[in-house]
């Protein structure tokens, strides 16, 4: 299973349409969850995105996770840790537009920044998904689980991934490799 946005998916069903439950669920409060121990980097999938320049937000975040990774030793007997990185533009509330507002996706934020003209902007999402451009974080992580829901229910993962190609698309197929 897999942790997104505090929903648990089951990575070899994301192209049906994943099994999701709260991560709540399966996790004491005391306890926590079990995480994976050893940390690997699935990154062809990323390398081979438009994206992958080391000036971009992704390129610095891929930089990063190679460095931190490369200081981890192995645990015997445990499994690996495994990561996957996605990353959504203009913040994640864009994912949360997914069948809601076509204008809203990757294509569109990628023209908007080469010509400088925004039809939509990190604020304005913000107020569409919450009603406020400053949601509390409680107020964040319930619209996340709803969001999370929805899509799965709705059967959007698939349109998710078209729309953002790079920053949901590279996430799913890290999460497919496993």
């Amino acid at each position: 299973m897999v942790e997104i946005a505090g929903m648990a998916f089951d990575p070899t069903k994301l192209a049906e349409g994943p099994s999701i439950s709260p991560l709540s669920d399966r996790c004491s409060r005391a306890g926590g969850c079990r995480r994976f121990e050893q940390v690997t980097v699935a990154q062809s999938a990323l390398d081979k995105l438009v994206v992958s320049d080391d000036q971009s937000r992704i390129g610095r975040l891929q930089r990063e996770l190679r460095l931190v990774t490369a200081r981890l030793a192995s645990v015997a007997q445990r499994s690996e840790l495994k990561v996957a990185l996605g990353l959504a533009v203009p913040t994640i509330e864009a994912w949360y537009h997914c069948g809601l507002d076509p204008q809203v996706n990757e294509a569109t934020w990628i023209r908007a920044l080469q010509s400088n003209e925004y039809p939509y902007d990190g604020r304005r999402l913000k107020r569409d998904v919450y009603g406020t451009d400053r949601p509390s974080l409680e107020l964040a992580r319930e619209v996340a689980a709803q969001q999370a829901q929805r899509l799965v229910h709705e059967k959007r993962l698939g349109l998710l991934e078209q729309l953002f190609p790079i920053g949901f698309g590279s996430l799913t197929n890290v999460l497919r490799s496993w």
